[in-house]
């Protein structure tokens, strides 16, 4: 495989991965909106990151 099709094939994974996360950010808009409409207060995303400590004691805890 050259080089020209390895870039056409990542050009278009990065495009339609742009295209999925375009879609979710506008339906995140959509539903903040219709919740504000309703008279609701937006709707807050939950934390994935976690704290340093955590991450420690995860990793100290995990087996070998």
């Amino acid at each position: 495989m050259g080089l020209a099709p390895m870039s056409l094939f990542l050009a278009c994974a990065i495009v339609v991965r742009n295209l999925a996360v375009l879609d979710a950010f506008s339906e995140r808009q959509r539903d903040a909106e219709r919740r504000a409409a309703a008279g609701l207060s937006p709707r807050t995303r939950r934390r994935r990151r976690r704290t340093l400590a955590n991450l420690v004691g995860a990793s100290a805890n995990a087996p070998p």
